[in-house]
């Protein structure tokens, strides 16, 4: 996406709107790296779960140390997970969103992607 659809000089956070089916398979017990970053610049990434029944405990049991993030649930049927952060400074033209699963061997199905929204970050 072009930045020059956002506000300059904002700092956005960019969030994955999907929803899964049939418990997501290839994906539900797999944490998958995310991230989004202004093309040029290093990305920061980060893993998620798309299906939210790995609870904490779960994790632990299978061995999982690293900081798995869980999607949330929307007002709508959606679910929605962030991907990450950036500041739209001046000089950048694109963003770059990532989704990558790529160490499991089995196909992935159930997963529906209905888009990424972009909003101005509450919390900076």
């Amino acid at each position: 996406m072009n930045t020059r659809y956002l506000s300059r000089g904002t700092r956005y956070s960019a969030y994955i709107v999907f929803e899964t089916v049939d418990k997501c398979p290839g994906l539900a017990d797999l944490p998958v790296e995310v991230g989004v970053r202004l093309v040029g610049q290093k990305i920061r990434k980060q893993l998620i779960y798309f299906d939210g029944y790995m609870d904490n405990d779960s994790r632990k049991e299978r061995g999982e140390t690293r900081d798995v993030m869980k999607p949330s649930k929307r007002e709508d049927v959606w679910m929605e997970a962030e991907l990450g952060e950036f500041l739209n400074e001046e000089g950048c033209d694109e963003i770059e969103c990532s989704v990558i699963e790529i160490k499991s061997p089995y196909w992935k199905c159930g997963l529906i992607i209905e888009g990424i929204e972009f909003r101005p970050t509450k919390n900076h």
